[in-house]
């Protein structure tokens, strides 16, 4: 399974769009919000089937970032169930 890291920005969203595609993150069953504009996935997609798969809907202002990511790697100052679930799956 691949760990895929999600960076996103909405500069002139309105907050259901935002909701709608943290929705599509959902959908994945197995991920962890970081941040307000990150989330970590793990899926057997590849990264650009999930860019496709989160890009809709978003206007050409908003912006997405997927990669893969492995361990080792390294973070501050996350919730702690975030840095636990990190832990688990990241291998």
């Amino acid at each position: 399974m691949r760990a895929l890291i999600i960076i996103y920005e909405f500069p002139n969203s309105i907050i259901n769009n935002r909701k709608t595609f943290e929705e599509r993150i959902r959908q994945y069953k197995q991920y962890a919000f970081l941040t307000n504009n990150s989330c970590l996935i793990f899926t057997n997609a590849t990264v650009v089937s999930v860019r496709d798969y989160l890009n809709f809907g978003l206007s050409n202002d908003d912006k997405l970032y997927v990669g893969e990511t492995k361990a080792p790697s390294a973070w501050n100052n996350l919730h702690s169930e975030v840095s636990d679930y990190i832990k688990q799956n990241l291998k």
